[in-house]
């Protein structure tokens, strides 16, 4: 409805990521809109440990449905989210106030 045209998306969520309301909603169906789908799995399972981490750590088990179906989309991100959830390791990179490239590089290393 913005006038969209072309959009990139790094990490699929199936529950709120909405790109499947782009082929289901009729009037957004006939919008030319170019969906491009994350070029980067190492990209994606970051993201995605970074989400499960985040909802274990703010204590929100009631998604753990969500979380069951999003490892089957990124299996290496909701596992790796959970180990780091468990060991406390991202928890203290917080607490110690470490640089978030930092913590992006560490992680993309997790990754690989």
């Amino acid at each position: 409805m913005s006038g969209l045209r072309t959009l990139h998306y790094a990490s699929r969520d199936p529950f709120a990521g909405s790109v499947d309301m782009l082929r289901r909603t009729p009037y957004l169906s006939r919008k030319l809109i170019k969906v491009f789908e994350p070029p980067d799995p190492v990209l994606e399972a970051v993201i995605m440990t970074l989400a499960v981490e985040s909802i274990l750590h703010h204590n929100h088990d009631r998604y753990s449905v969500v979380m069951d179906t999003w490892e089957t989309l990124v299996p290496r991100g909701v596992q790796l989210g959970r180990a780091l959830y468990h060991s406390g390791e991202l928890r203290r990179m917080r607490e110690a106030g470490g640089a978030a490239a930092k913590t992006f590089n560490w992680l993309v290393n997790q990754v690989k």
